[in-house]
């Protein structure tokens, strides 16, 4: 009897041996296959270009994250993951571009909250001109819209100044002039305003 069990234990340990290497070799290649529920991606600046257009109005062209704003995320994130409220990126960042306009028209009120313009120390009302959703793509990068915001003016106007919440992230304004040559140029984080740009003043015959 003790032979027979000295001779079953050897092939007994190889055998545990070899299911346990095999279950470890399964659990590693699932995790190789399963992707990760989230996507992540850094957190870049807003681009916004203001242009004084023909007339008594402004435009602010805006390429940015959409959905980073909208899920207020802030800045200073290298990843998505990061921030707190990554669950509700994730979730707008998988809508198509009619979903994600409508979140948007919803949005907006909160985004004019945190969004001033002023004129002369007074702020100008803003509104929607243009929104431009692409498709939703590989959800691992993060998508740029472009959004155009346009307010009025008056022949009265001589500065500008612009600034948001830092919930919406980090921006660079820039100031693009008539001949398509950048005026007044800054980074803008933690919520910091611009300095006042000067409004270009037209003669009649310009305004139409």
């Amino acid at each position: 009897m003790s032979n027979n069990l000295a001779a079953w234990w050897p092939r007994a340990k190889s055998m545990a041996t070899f299911f346990t290497l095999t279950l470890v070799c399964s659990l590693f290649g699932f995790l190789l296959v399963v992707p990760p529920s989230g996507h992540s991606h850094e957190v870049q600046p807003a681009i916004i270009d203001l242009s004084f257009e023909k007339g008594l109005s402004f435009t602010l062209r805006m390429e940015l994250n959409l959905e980073s704003v909208m899920a207020q995320l802030g800045e200073g994130h290298s990843d998505t993951s990061e921030a707190a409220n990554a669950e509700e990126y994730n979730r707008l960042r998988a809508l198509t571009p009619g979903e994600l306009r409508a979140a948007f028209d919803a949005f907006s009120t909160t985004l004019f909250a945190g969004m001033v313009v002023e004129m002369d120390g007074k702020p100008v009302q803003l509104f929607v001109k243009r929104l431009v959703i692409p498709e939703v793509g590989d959800l691992a990068l993060p998508r740029e819209s472009v959004l155009e915001l346009s307010g009025p003016l008056t022949r009265r106007d001589k500065n500008l100044t612009w600034r948001w919440s830092p919930d919406f992230g980090a921006a660079i304004l820039r100031e693009r002039k008539a001949d398509g040559q950048l005026g007044y140029s800054d980074y803008l984080s933690g919520g910091a305003g611009s300095d006042e740009i000067a409004v270009p003043q037209k003669s009649w015959w310009e305004l139409f």
